[in-house]
């Protein structure tokens, strides 16, 4: 059996990570391939990518073990059959998309620069894992839970607050005059604090140092008092995404040196840190005042770490979250916050959340407040307004788009019920020849039409190109909609429905209307257009 390994340095640990694959189920050429594959797609990724593309080799090389694939082995299209083999599982569509592109593009990757038959006659289909409309991970949080969410963490950094000016309180005063510790307490306390001096933190160094009964105190209670904890760490990270809307994975390695200050307003400062994946740093403006701040929750943590920072690497030492564990200090653990956060939960009765949901939920709030998916990118600080609107599926922004539609229509309602009938005047400024034969859209034969975004592309329709009067209703519509257009750039969702509804009608207004008008009738029409209504728009 031989092993294959691939080491990358990990710039963010600061550290070498090496990759292993066995070839004693896949044989050694097969495993070979894979391997410098790997090497060649994944050498420029940043660390955490990698480790993701890793996991999608290891559900490939899992696939192709199952079904005895070996260096003989010609004609296999295993890159469709490891899609059927994903489609099998309980995972999410997004994630198994993820795991097939890769290893589509490892094995393309591959095929092209390998001799091993095995890789030939790859069809490489196109296999369309689509996300789904309604994520099964997703836990909708009001405003009313995130509210609860976000006193419930406050009322913990109090009590961490409390906890912690014990230690300044021991180092500088009586030990006897504090009302709310007996003064053995305060006295283990106080020792406790000494020892980090002289570089004795755990149960073992008391004992070898002839502290047997300090040893026995309870050290993981005392903790508590006097640096960051895990514990102490959850209620305030949650409370910085509420205030932020920040990426979790991001603020778990925020730099100590985060807070910049704002040399125009001292009454404010800037919160920067690094995303994986952006190109430039993440920046938001805060206040600094409030007892929960932002501002002044990284002050406590900072506080809080400073006793333990000497004992972080130099790959953790400028971390703002570190906490320690037995004589280390170290970068918070994923799990390990997961874990905290179960714990939270259930303390405070909670259902079920994670911290994407509430990244989530902050998006929805500004959603609601704002109306903008604008805004929303924004606060989410994002490049592209559709990975904006991955965080917009909520039942209540859905229920709000549907609201939206239901005003437009009665405007458009409305503005039917003014127009004079015997005209058969749409508000497009189009006149209709046979109103009544149910031949646009859902119109019915027999009804009068309400399709009146059918107009400019219905046969019914009537165009007098030498009366001013219809063409001012027509110029009046090309102006609104021109002006729409401009507006629908600055957002996605605008742009897609600008598109979707008013281009062709704005198309068939510009080049095959008002081409054939003459210049004496538009002038006509330029002094008319002024007296003639807004046309209802979709916002």
């Amino acid at each position: 059996m031989q092993k294959f390994t691939k080491t990358f340095y990990d710039e963010n640990k600061k550290n070498n990570v090496s990759y292993v694959l066995s070839s004693s189920l896949l044989g050694n050429s097969i495993a070979s391939d894979l391997m410098e594959g790997f090497a060649e797609i994944t050498g420029h990724y940043n660390c955490r990518s990698r480790d993701q593309a890793w996991r999608s080799v290891v559900k490939f090389v899992r696939y192709i073990c199952s079904i005895g694939i070996n260096e003989s082995s010609v004609g296999l299209d295993i890159v469709s059959g490891f899609a059927e083999y994903l489609k099998k599982s309980e995972r999410l569509k997004k994630t198994n998309g993820t795991h097939y592109n890769f290893i589509r593009r490892l094995i393309r990757s591959i095929s092209e620069s390998s001799i091993n038959s095995v890789w030939f006659d790859q069809g490489l289909k196109y296999e369309s894992f689509k996300r789904e409309e309604k994520c099964g991970r997703d836990n909708q949080i009001s405003a009313g839970q995130l509210k609860r969410i976000a006193t419930a963490c406050k009322k913990e950094v109090a009590a961490i607050k409390e906890r912690f000016s014990l230690r300044e309180y021991v180092e500088h005063n009586d030990l006897s005059m504090h009302p709310s510790y007996t003064e053995r307490e305060l006295t283990e306390l106080k020792q406790l604090i000494l020892n980090e001096q002289r570089g004795i933190w755990t149960q073992k160094e008391l004992l070898i140092d002839g502290q047997s009964v300090l040893a026995s105190s309870g050290l993981r209670r005392h903790s508590s008092y006097k640096e960051l904890t895990m514990e102490a760490v959850l209620p305030i990270f949650l409370l910085i995404m509420i205030q932020t809307a920040s990426n979790p994975f991001s603020l778990m390695e925020i730099n100590r040196d985060c807070i910049l200050d704002n040399p125009l307003d001292p009454n404010s400062v800037t919160l920067e840190w690094s995303k994986q994946r952006a190109s430039t740093a993440q920046k938001i403006s805060l206040l600094r005042a409030g007892n929960f701040s932002v501002y002044t929750l990284i002050q406590l943590i900072v506080d809080m770490t400073d006793p333990i920072r000497h004992l972080a690497s130099d790959a953790d030492r400028d971390f703002l979250f570190i906490t320690r564990t037995g004589c280390k200090a170290k970068r918070l653990s994923s799990q390990g916050l997961h874990n905290y956060l179960d714990r939270f939960r259930v303390n405070h009765s909670f259902e079920h959340f994670t911290f994407t949901d509430i990244r989530r939920a902050v998006a929805e709030l500004v959603y609601d407040h704002t109306n903008s998916v604008k805004e929303v990118k924004k606060v989410l600080q994002h490049r592209d307004e559709r990975t904006t609107m991955l965080y917009l599926r909520g039942d209540a922004v859905v229920q709000r788009r549907y609201e939206k539609v239901a005003i437009f229509q009665g405007q458009m309602l409305l503005l039917t019920q003014n127009r004079a009938e015997e005209n058969y005047e749409t508000v497009l400024g189009f006149e209709c020849s046979a109103p009544f034969t149910g031949i646009a859209g859902e119109s019915k034969e027999g009804e009068a039409c309400l399709e009146f975004l059918m107009c400019a592309t219905c046969k019914n329709a009537v165009v007098p190109i030498d009366d001013p009067h219809t063409v001012a209703r027509i110029v009046r519509a090309q102006d609104h909609l021109e002006k729409l257009e401009i507006k629908s750039l600055l957002d996605h969702e605008d742009r897609q429905r600008f598109n979707k509804v008013y281009r062709p009608i704005l198309d068939i207004i510009k080049n095959e209307v008002l081409s054939k008008v003459t210049i004496k009738t538009l002038k006509l029409a330029e002094n008319l257009k002024l007296t003639m209504p807004n046309l209802p728009v979709l916002v």
